[in-house]
């Protein structure tokens, strides 16, 4: 059977496919302006550190460090509230001012007067696990610079090795050549 090419129904299925695509396409791109355009979060001196801290988890490390410099311009005019986002921002490994030390120096050094309780527990369970870092840290130097030591040690034992191995060697083949004297003179009675 021999199908015959139909010009009207080529046409239909080429006008239907080109207003499905268009269609289609016209929801996608409705879809992506809507989320492009999601008002962003308010952040202000007013918002509790817990929601202060999501927000600033949402950022990239340029805006990480847009925001810790307009804390620290900021501090300088003795704002409490950013002395308190700046140790939080050096407190968080994603931040390109990461330094837990720091961190927790600055909260100790912190008077925590006036602070919302909120605010106040999540600063001390910081504190607490900033503490526990700057251990954890601290061991682990410790732990690196045993293992320096050691990885000395042990390359100065192989050193060692070596080189009575190679003793060992030249004094095998000493053996060798004195043997092979003593037979020499075993046999002929004179030496070679």
């Amino acid at each position: 059977m021999i199908m015959r090419f139909n010009t009207f129904t080529f046409l239909k299925t080429i006008v239907t496919f080109v207003l499905f695509m268009t269609l289609f396409g016209c929801q996608l791109t409705n879809f992506q302006r809507s989320e492009i355009t999601k008002p962003a979060p308010v952040v202000n001196e007013t918002t509790p550190m817990t929601s202060y801290y999501l927000w600033v988890m949402k950022l990239d490390k340029q805006e990480v460090q847009a925001e810790i410099n307009k804390l620290q311009s900021k501090l300088n005019e003795g704002n409490t509230v950013a002395k308190l986002r700046l140790f939080l921002l050096h407190s968080l490994p994603s931040s390109p001012q990461y330094n837990p030390t720091e961190a927790l120096s600055q909260l100790e050094q912190q008077a925590l007067v006036g602070v919302p309780d909120t605010d106040l527990a999540f600063i001390r369970m910081l504190k607490s696990q900033l503490q526990q870092q700057v251990s954890n840290n601290k061991k682990l130097t410790s732990q690196q610079r045993l293992l320096n030591k050691k990885q000395k040690q042990l390359k100065a034992q192989s050193n060692k090795l070596a080189e009575l191995e190679l003793r060992s060697q030249k004094l095998q083949q000493q053996i060798t050549q004195l043997k092979e004297i003593e037979r020499s003179i075993n046999d002929n009675g004179t030496p070679l």
